[in-house]
């Protein structure tokens, strides 16, 4: 049953990787006609909303930069700047480790997971000073904090929905999905919240306007 379950966890874990290759394959060959694929994106998007169609292609492309920066952008700062702290004391399997922090900030789980492993090993060496063990740690512990720092910076930035939602987008596509959904996730509730508060706002528009045309009637 155990093993069952690790092969399941590896071959998801594989055909994602693989959906994600692929992808970007698809997305270098359509980046050759760039300025055309997006032309018909945009008209495609208008004939389903003429009023909103360019908006919500624009929405779109923000929304996965947003994802690509915030989330795998920021996940290869912060295990890049963790596997050289690890590897400046010599921790066996430092880019092992760096790239298991990777998978786990993409991911959105905590790196202290690893981090603090490492530092008690760390600790259990006796051929370290206590100047290099303090430095290490604050340097490991800001590491594992980095993420939350830059994120607020990064994410959301340039769409008009809010972070939150993209975050949340995110996490919960991956969960369902994989790296894919990582960006699908993102992408489809920032749309939906757009539509909702859009929707939300021309009801309450029109009742002001109602409530303003029966005072002047009186």
């Amino acid at each position: 049953s155990i093993t069952n379950t690790l092969l399941s966890s590896v071959l998801s874990g594989g055909k994602g990787v693989v959906q994600f290759m692929i992808s970007i394959i698809i997305a270098g060959v359509l980046m050759i006609n760039a300025s055309l694929v997006v032309g018909s994106i945009e008209k495609f998007l208008i004939k389903l909303s003429p009023r909103q169609g360019v908006k919500f292609a624009n929405l779109a492309s923000k929304t996965i930069r947003s994802v690509a920066q915030g989330v795998i952008g920021i996940g290869i700062v912060q295990a890049t700047f963790l596997g050289l702290g690890f590897w400046a004391v010599d921790v066996p399997g430092a880019g092992l480790w760096a790239l298991i922090i990777l998978v786990l900030s993409i991911a959105q789980l905590p790196p202290l997971i690893v981090i603090l492993p490492v530092i008690i090993y760390v600790f259990s060496l006796e051929d370290i000073s206590t100047v290099t063990l303090a430095i290490f740690t604050v340097w490991s512990l800001f590491g594992g904090i980095l993420d939350g720092l830059l994120k607020p910076f990064v994410m959301g930035r340039g769409v008009d929905a809010p972070m939150l939602i993209i975050l949340i987008g995110a996490i919960g596509g991956m969960i369902l999905d994989g790296i894919l959904g990582l960006f699908t996730g993102a992408i489809v509730l920032a749309l939906g919240y757009i539509i909702m508060t859009q929707w939300i706002n021309e009801d309450s528009s029109e009742e002001l306007l109602n409530k303003i045309s029966e005072k002047t009637t009186t």
